[in-house]
């Protein structure tokens, strides 16, 4: 003879010969699936950035001695101002096929244009046939593929430069204002204020005021406070994610071959009387 077990998810079938005494058992899952969800272990990030897409790897593990078997995998991203529908990445289409107490090595790609932000969470929960449903795991990931830009625009200080020997001379020390754009959790103070890059026969002594911050964008004051000739090659900023500024702009005049000279003349007047 033959009997039909049907279940919520599926129909399974027990075949009993003629001599058989059927002897109906009942077991009972009512114990939750475990889901977990981790980042890949060749993504590797940067200061705990990400710039690049992000993988990450799901798995789920039917709990308990008596189990009916994973049903379906599904995960969400959730960012501070959105957050996606459930996404299956698995699911059990098989309903003859051999019930699964785990299911591991799922892949997941966050796309890192699309998720550009700090706080991105991923989360992973699972299902069993017998509708239990996991806990939700979950992963935080830092993305940022926005690259820096730089602004660096001159104060004239209200001084009328000199020409002398090819060089633009000022008589007082020259101040520029600094304006980097990028996120604030990726600022990084010490690049920005060694960002100077001079000519070896420059003089290179510059000093900072205290940054001050705007959302994502970074101001201070560089004083160039040695006298002498600057002659400035670059200027070159990193942020804690490891990239590179897009974009420097110098603005105003005579921004990176002026000179300092502060030193008043002095001279002599010598009489000499004759008899």
């Amino acid at each position: 003879d033959k009997i039909e077990l049907r279940y919520d998810f599926g129909w399974h079938t027990v075949t009993l010969s003629d001599s058989s005494v059927f002897a109906p058992v009942i077991a009972i899952d009512n114990g939750k699936p475990v889901a977990v969800v981790n980042t890949d272990k060749n993504c590797k990030d940067t200061n705990g950035f990400y710039t690049t897409d992000v993988k990450l790897v799901a798995a789920a593990e039917d709990a308990g001695e008596y189990y009916s078997g994973i049903k379906k995998i599904e995960y969400k991203i959730k960012t501070d101002d959105k957050e996606s529908e459930w996404v299956s990445i698995y699911e059990l289409n098989d309903e003859a096929g051999e019930l699964a107490k785990k299911v591991g090595d799922l892949d997941i790609t966050v796309n890192s244009s699309e998720y550009s932000r700090s706080n991105v969470t991923v989360f992973v929960r699972a299902y069993d046939i017998a509708g239990n449903v996991s806990d939700e795991s979950s992963v935080v990931l830092n993305i940022l593929t926005v690259k820096p830009s730089v602004v660096i625009e001159y104060n004239e200080n209200d001084v009328s430069p000199y020409a002398a020997e090819g060089t633009v001379w000022y008589n007082v020390k020259r101040t520029a204002v600094v304006k980097i754009t990028d996120r604030a959790d990726a600022f990084n103070r010490l690049s920005a204020e060694s960002g100077f890059k001079f000519e070896d026969s420059s003089v290179k002594d510059v000093s900072f005021s205290e940054w001050t911050h705007n959302g994502d964008v970074h101001t201070a004051v560089v004083t160039f406070v040695s006298q002498g000739e600057y002659k400035i090659a670059a200027y070159e900023y990193v942020n804690s994610a490891s990239l590179s500024a897009e974009s420097v702009s110098f603005k105003g005049s005579n921004t990176k071959y002026f000179g300092i000279d502060e030193t008043l003349p002095f001279g002599e007047l010598v009489s000499s009387n004759s008899s």
